[in-house]
């Protein structure tokens, strides 16, 4: 069965479709398969003063993780300049990165680890979070 993945489909990099406001936009279907909306998924689970990392589910929107670790002098570097509606997932799916990434490097230089499912629904992960360990390579 083939599976398709959204997030915010905030269209940035041509891979969103349909917002609630904008129902205009198709949504990317999955040719007798299904969609996995996963925009629910938008916990900032855990903020680590200390280590300067956070644990977050894929649908946070990266304004809301900057906006959290703000009170502890951090923020969230590689952001897109929409980082009102991109998400995490989003930008792990894509290697984003904006203006801060000359400074900071894109997604991949700063996610440690990433957990998800395949399609057939077995759980893989990549990276670690270990702050030395080397950069995952999924996406090079």
């Amino acid at each position: 069965m083939a599976a398709v993945l959204q997030a915010a489909p905030a269209g940035r990099a041509g891979g969103g479709a349909r917002r609630r406001h904008r129902p205009e936009r198709r949504r990317i279907a999955a040719r007798d398969g299904r969609d996995a909306v996963v925009d629910q998924f938008n916990q900032i689970v855990h903020i680590d003063r200390a280590r300067r990392t956070a644990t977050v589910q894929c649908g946070v929107r990266n304004l809301a993780i900057s906006e959290a670790a703000a009170p502890f002098g951090l923020y969230y570097a590689p952001d897109p300049s929409s980082q009102i509606a991109c998400t995490i997932g989003g930008n792990v799916a894509e290697n984003s990165g904006g203006v801060h990434c000359l400074k900071y490097g894109l997604t991949l230089h700063n996610v440690l680890r990433v957990r998800g499912l395949t399609v057939q629904g077995e759980p893989v992960c990549f990276g670690s979070e270990a702050l030395d360990a080397p950069a995952w390579t999924c996406c090079r």
